[in-house]
């Protein structure tokens, strides 16, 4: 996705909304498509919430250009 987007760092939330919106972003991109449709089909939505904000913590823990 950040390939993609460079620019997501900057912007990156981890609330809800951002979440939300990093979902929905991941849903449309079509190399991270194959990788939305398995976790939809094989996890509940409280799970992929649970496990993209600990994704996106250690993304934002790793990366310097986070804020």
């Amino acid at each position: 996705l950040a390939s993609r987007d460079p620019e997501i760092f900057k912007n990156l939330e981890i609330s809800q909304q951002g979440i939300d919106t990093i979902w929905k972003t991941i849903g449309k991109v079509p190399d991270t498509v194959p990788m939305y449709n398995y976790l939809c089909a094989k996890l509940a939505a409280t799970d992929i919430n649970y496990l993209l904000i600990d994704i996106i913590q250690k993304i934002a823990s790793n990366n310097p250009n986070v804020p």
